[in-house]
C-alpha cells in the first residue's frame, strides 16, 4: 500500500449508519473516510396506505417488491408495531432489488423468491413487463421519492399494484457546507461518493450555482448506479467514476481503480 493512497480522502454523502460496508471497504484499502450526509431517512407523513395494505388477509398479494433496504426496514418495523407476524409476508413471493436488500430480508428470516442479476429497479421492471401477470396483485413498499419503473413494468404486465409509502427521504440540515466546499476547493477531498440521485440533488441545491460543475473542477464524483450517475451528469458533474455493480463493493472498486495505483 503506497503512502499516497493513505492520504486519499473519500467523502460519503449517505448517513453513516447506512454506509458501514462502504466505509470498511475504503478504510481497508487505506483511504480516509469522511461523512457529510445529504439525505435523511424519516417515517412517512401518514401510515394509512401501508396500514390498509397490512389489513389484507395473508396471501392476498401474489408478490411483494422491495427496491431498497429502507423499504424492507420501513415495512417490517410497521408490521412489528402493529403486531403482524412475518408469516403474513412470507405467504407472498418476495422480490428484491440488490444483494443488500435481499440480505436484509434474509436476516429477518424471509425467503427471497427472485432477485434480478442487475442490481437496479429497471432490470426488475423489464422482467415484469415481459411476463403475463394479468390479475396478479403486487404490494410495493417504497419511499416518497421512489422511481416508477417497477410500477410501470407491473402495469404493462397487467398486474394490480398497491404502492405504499413506508419511509421518506428528506433533506437534513447541512450545517458546515461552507467549510466542506472550502476543503474541496483546497484539494483536501479526492472523491465525493453518492449512493442515490436524491443525495446528488440535495448537495447540488446548497452549492454555489446550484449544480456540481464548479465543485467538480476540484474533486472526483463517484456513483453507485446508473440513475445516480445520470443525476450527477445532469447537474454538471463530468469527472465521474461509475460502479460496475450497484453495491458498496462495486463503488469502492471504482474508487480503488482510479486511485489505487497512483503515486
Amino acid at each position: 500500500m503506497s503512502t499516497s493512497l493513505k492520504r486519499r480522502t473519500v467523502l460519503i454523502t449517505r448517513p453513516r449508519e447506512q454506509s458501514e460496508e462502504l466505509r470498511r471497504e475504503l478504510e481497508a484499502s487505506g483511504f480516509q473516510v469522511l461523512f457529510f450526509p445529504t439525505i435523511q431517512i424519516a417515517p412517512p407523513t401518514s401510515w394509512d396506505a401501508c396500514d390498509g395494505a397490512l389489513e389484507r388477509p395473508p396471501a392476498y398479494f401474489d408478490g411483494v417488491v422491495f427496491a431498497s433496504v429502507n423499504g424492507v426496514k420501513g415495512l417490517l418495523q410497521r408490521m412489528a408495531e402493529r403486531g403482524i407476524d412475518l408469516a403474513w409476508l412470507s405467504k407472498s413471493v418476495i422480490y428484491a432489488v440488490g444483494a443488500k436488500t435481499a440480505g436484509e430480508l434474509q436476516r429477518a428470516g424471509l425467503e427471497v423468491g427472485f432477485m434480478p442479476q442487475e442490481f437496479n429497479a429497471s432490470a426488475l421492471a423489464t422482467l415484469f413487463a415481459a411476463e403475463n401477470l394479468r390479475g396478479k396483485r403486487f404490494l410495493v413498499p417504497r419511499g416518497n421519492l421512489g422511481r416508477d419503473e417497477i410500477l410501470r413494468g407491473l402495469g404493462v404486465a397487467g398486474a394490480h399494484v398497491e404502492a405504499v409509502e413506508v419511509y421518506r427521504t428528506v433533506v437534513p440540515e447541512m450545517t458546515g457546507i461552507e467549510g466542506l466546499v472550502r476543503r474541496i476547493f483546497q484539494g483536501e477531498i479526492d472523491v465525493v461518493a453518492f449512493a442515490s440521485p436524491s443525495a446528488v440533488k440535495n448537495l447540488a441545491s446548497v452549492l454555489p450555482g446550484g449544480d456540481l460543475a464548479e465543485l467538480g473542477a476540484h474533486t472526483t464524483y463517484a456513483a453507485i448506479g446508473p440513475s445516480t450517475l445520470q443525476a450527477i451528469r445532469t447537474l454538471g458533474g463530468t469527472d465521474v467514476l461509475a460502479a460496475k455493480t450497484s453495491t458498496a463493493e462495486g463503488l469502492a472498486d471504482a474508487i480503488r481503480q482510479k486511485f489505487g495505483d497512483h503515486e
